[in-house]
């Protein structure tokens, strides 16, 4: 199995428009009904990330809604600038 090429945290706004893919730890997670708000942390940064049940298969929405703190992921999306 090959591994995706990782992005660092810290170099996300030169991606803003394009897909990457992130690596690191779940810092906090907080369920808002068919949304879920990610801090993921790399150790160059921390960023939030957003999954949108609606733009996700189920099986990807519910292993979103089973991270805990400190669960190490690999996050795949779209960056948007804020």
């Amino acid at each position: 199995m090959s591994l995706l090429p990782t992005t660092s945290i810290a170099a996300i706004p030169e991606y803003a428009g394009q897909t990457v893919t992130l690596s690191g730890w779940i810092y906090n997670k907080t369920e808002k009904g068919k949304l879920i708000f990610v801090l993921l942390r790399d150790g160059s940064s921390t960023i939030q990330c957003v999954v949108f049940k609606k733009h996700v298969a189920e099986e990807t929405f519910a292993r979103a809604q089973q991270l805990t703190q400190e669960s190490a992921c690999r996050i795949t999306g779209t960056v948007r600038a804020d």
